[in-house]
């Protein structure tokens, strides 16, 4: 809390964007999310996705770029660049904010934010080979007394911005340079084809299927394996399931070993002794030594908590499963417990505790409306650091769906910490929600903004949307992570370099490494 306090202190009153239009939409966010009341779009301009200038985002990206071009005829000192940066952050990194989320929903917007979007990252991408700003930069650190005028944070972000110059390798001769910006395209398109292979369905013929398998749905002559199988009740499916869908994949070794080999080079060409190196430079860690000491010590101490946990699965396993009585096994520790088992296990072990927890009263999902859960997580958010959840009318133009709930974060003293867009009901059916994404983070002069998505069934009219426990679980995860957004302070989002683009952009609970 007190970590929290000087936060507030910092990032509450003193907010460039404190002045944003606001229009309080004098409702519960229970009723709003039950479908009980609707909240009219207010009575102002027109506006851009978030609140953007403009609801043109290929025109506003246009006049950007120019700007930003017209900055850079100027350069002359590491203090020029450094505002370069600050109006790139403002103008195109925002832009991109916006249209990296919109380019994965489902929104009419679709094309147009992707679109807008490689364009943005094409220009910035341009900017790391740009001969002027590394100039400039390597100008003032050479000298001296221009480099004792410049305060802590203009020289971090000096410091910042040749290292990612050092990383594209600008600084090398031009066949040098060119291997560099090979290398670094073929590990993204190689990296690309292994995620894609990874997640792909598995395909099996039915001849070539275990039996266990062939009580599956299938299609034509093959069984298609969409996941392992790990909520299915019979042991033997998830077994087969789950070697099968795991199993070796000879293309996706060789482009494992291919990006590994190709950032071994990229590593050696730009002057480190290897990848690892090279990745972790400006991190907090800083060095594979300093890695390598968390992963040991985090190790030994997760270890004993780990063992106590698969001794509970063990536990539960010889309890229900008459399989291991049968072969004769009477002690617990002669039960093994397979991959493919502890999904299957912890499912079945919180089902059981639910309903020892209602004693025969009603069951727990029918307290769990969608519109309650919200409402209670205000509560927790209110007690714990004195923030409450205010619903919000939206200006128009600001939203993406008609669906789409905006809150804003107030403190009960510091005004106004943020905001957070609810969109429960027009998320892709094909998506495992809910997603967190963060749209902008918190500095000194910028107002954070997150979006919660979901893909929930809406209101029938008569009964309001409720949830069960796992994706009670998984909301109160994602929006743990947009409450974190609200209440942390980043560091300026120019420090990030040129080669920043904001859908890398992640909190520190799922990239402690930040």
């Amino acid at each position: 809390k007190q970590w929290y306090q000087r936060r507030v202190r910092a990032h509450g009153k003193n907010q460039s964007e404190s002045s944003i239009p606001r229009f309080p939409a004098n409702s519960d966010i229970e009723d709003i999310l039950n479908k009980k009341t609707q909240i009219s779009v207010s009575d102002s301009k027109k506006v851009g996705v978030f609140g953007l200038p403009s609801h043109d985002l290929d025109s506003y990206l246009t006049s950007a770029i120019r700007q930003c071009d017209d900055l850079l005829l100027q350069l002359e000192d590491a203090e020029d660049t450094v505002k370069v940066v600050d109006e790139i952050v403002k103008e195109i990194v925002s832009l991109s904010d916006a249209c990296s989320f919109l380019a994965q929903s489902t929104s009419d917007r679709r094309d147009e934010a992707r679109n807008v979007l490689r364009q943005a990252e094409k220009y910035l991408a341009s900017l790391n080979k740009n001969p002027a700003i590394l100039a400039a930069l390597k100008n003032t650190v050479k000298d001296l007394s221009s480099w004792e005028q410049l305060d802590v944070e203009t020289r971090r972000v000096v410091l910042m911005l040749l290292l990612d110059f050092k990383n594209n390798g600008l600084d090398l001769p031009e066949e040098k340079h060119k291997e560099v910006e090979m290398l670094s395209n073929q590990i993204s398109a190689t990296g690309v084809d292994f995620v894609r292979g990874s997640t792909k369905p598995v395909s099996l013929p039915i001849e070539e299927c275990p039996e266990a398998l062939l009580s599956l749905p299938f299609t034509g002559d093959e069984i298609v394996l969409q996941d392992w199988c790990d909520s299915n009740p019979v042991d033997s499916i998830r077994e087969h399931a789950w070697v099968n869908y795991f199993r070796y994949d000879a293309k996706q070794e060789q482009h494992l070993h291919s990006i590994l080999d190709k950032r071994q080079k990229l590593a050696v060409s730009t002057g480190y002794t290897n990848y690892a190196e090279r990745a972790l430079q400006g991190t907090m860690a800083g060095s594979p030594a300093v890695v390598r000491e968390f992963l040991t010590e985090l190790h030994q101490q997760i270890r004993p908590v780990a063992r106590d946990e698969v001794y509970e699965l063990e536990k539960w396993k010889f309890q229900g499963s008459k399989f291991w009585i049968n072969r004769g096994h009477a002690k617990v520790n002669e039960v093994v417990v397979f991959p493919w088992d502890t999904n299957f296990l912890e499912e079945q072990m919180k089902k059981a505790w639910i309903k020892s927890e209602s004693r025969g009263h009603a069951s727990l999902p029918d307290f769990l409306s969608v519109g309650t859960v919200i409402e209670q997580i205000g509560v927790w958010i209110e007690d714990t650091y004195g923030a409450r959840l205010v619903a919000e009318r939206p200006l128009d133009g600001e939203l993406w769906s008609p669906d789409v709930i905006k809150l804003a974060v107030e403190h009960e003293t510091e005004g106004l910490l943020g905001f957070v867009y609810l969109d429960f009901y027009s998320g892709d059916k094909r998506k495992s929600p809910p997603c967190h994404h963060v749209i902008r983070s918190g500095t000194q002069k910028t107002i954070p903004i997150s979006v919660i998505e979901c893909n929930y069934t809406p209101s029938n009219g008569y009964r309001p949307p409720h949830l069960n426990i796992n994706t009670l679980e998984k909301l109160f995860e994602e929006l743990g992570a947009a409450v974190h957004s609200m209440l942390s302070e980043y560091p300026p989002m120019r420090e990030q370099g040129f080669g920043y683009l904001p859908i890398r952009e992640q909190n520190t609970i799922h990239l402690p490494s930040r």
